[in-house]
């Protein structure tokens, strides 16, 4: 059994979040601590932070709290994983394409202006 418990400031240094980020995702039921101390301070187990871990990944892919939530909250959802990354590729590549857009636009601005 997993028994080592791992303060929210050991799993923000071990993610790169926040204390408050963490308190966030377990206010919001992304991702709930796994108990609390005599202190009342929240810790975590290492399969939570193996699911940490997710949620930061499944965040820099540009999902939403709630997606991510439901994402592991239903286990059924594996197998729209598949379809849900491929709508988010899409959604990442059009975001990549204005901001290149963006760019092009600045740089004739730019060498108008020069």
């Amino acid at each position: 059994m997993d028994k080592r418990q791992i303060s929210t400031g050991e799993a923000a240094k071990i993610t790169g979040l926040t204390i408050r980020t963490l308190q966030h995702y377990d206010n919001i039921g992304v991702l709930p601590a796994s108990g609390r101390t005599e202190g009342g301070r929240r810790y975590y187990t290492e399969a939570d932070m193996m699911k940490l871990q997710l949620v930061v990944f499944y965040r820099r892919l540009g999902f939403s709290l709630e997606q991510i939530k439901e994402k592991l909250l239903n286990k059924s959802m594996e197998d729209g994983a598949g379809e849900l990354l491929a709508k988010q590729k899409v959604l990442l590549y059009n975001q990549i394409e204005k901001a290149e857009q963006f760019l092009e636009d600045i740089l004739k601005i730019y060498h108008q202006n020069r």
